[in-house]
């Protein structure tokens, strides 16, 4: 719980998104500029931290892998799919609705709803792919090849944080923390 006290009010929100310019710089920099995103942008801190939550919560070590890989996959692919496109309409909106998915995705596994709840993990899964695609709209193309891997390290490490957060609270505390935070996050960008 500190830990997430503690990285809420150290985060700023929509810190990482369109709009925030990124220069490109050493390979160095921008492996550390991947790395930092995910820490310092609030919503990517409580979606990943969430999704950690969430395969705390998912019986089996493989389905919890699983679900950590395909949470990795959706944001490289989001990052991929941003580099190449561009910006969409609704971006933001989609990045802060997925914090309370995954809220309400803990909240299902607390009370029992196992098919919603397997829903709510594959959406959820989904909706980081959003999350990805932000970066992949501010990264320099030039950096992207250095920028990718240091989100992914930052990204994986939050998952793995999460997770063990996940093991030692129960989802009917995450589910609320979890909704507080995206509740926090839409008041800051307000």
């Amino acid at each position: 719980m500190v830990f997430i006290g503690t990285g809420i009010l150290l985060s700023s929100p929509a810190f990482a998104h369109v709009g925030h310019g990124q220069e490109a710089g050493t390979i160095i920099d921008s492996f550390m500029a991947g790395v930092t995103h995910p820490l310092t942008g609030l919503d990517h801190l409580a979606m990943l931290l969430g999704v950690g939550f969430l395969t705390a919560q998912t019986p089996g070590l493989k389905k919890q892998m699983s679900l950590m890989v395909s949470a990795l996959a959706s944001i490289l692919l989001g990052l991929a799919f941003g580099a190449m496109t561009g910006g969409f309409s609704g971006m933001e909106a989609l990045i802060l609705g997925s914090v309370f998915v995954a809220a309400a995705t803990l909240g299902f596994k607390a009370f029992g709803r196992s098919h919603l709840a397997t829903l709510g993990s594959m959406l959820s899964v989904a909706m980081l792919l959003a999350h990805g695609w932000a970066h992949g709209v501010e990264a320099p193309a030039s950096a992207l090849l250095s920028f990718a891997p240091g989100m992914l390290v930052s990204a994986t490490g939050i998952l793995i944080a999460g997770n063990f957060i996940g093991r030692a609270v129960p989802a009917r505390w995450l589910s609320p923390v979890l909704a507080l935070s995206g509740v926090m996050l839409a008041l800051a960008s307000w």
